[in-house]
């Protein structure tokens, strides 16, 4: 996220905010709806609502790591 602030003499100042990881378990409660990615050798995406359990993939526990917010 960027931000813009006013400064004197009307300059602007551009701040830029570290975006924050979010990441949820196989099993794990989806903490925000969008789009997860699985972390590790497996690539694959699937969309998430807030509230479902983050599944198991192929029968193995991952780490999902949200790519897109939605």
């Amino acid at each position: 996220m960027t931000r813009t602030f006013s400064e004197p003499h009307g300059l602007t100042k551009r701040c830029v905010e570290p975006l924050m990881t979010i990441t949820a378990e196989s099993g794990m409660v989806c903490p925000q709806s969008g789009e997860w990615e699985i972390i590790g050798v497996v690539s694959t995406t699937a969309v998430f609502a807030e509230g479902q359990v983050m599944p198991e993939y192929y029968g193995r526990k991952v780490l999902w790591m949200l790519i897109r917010a939605g």
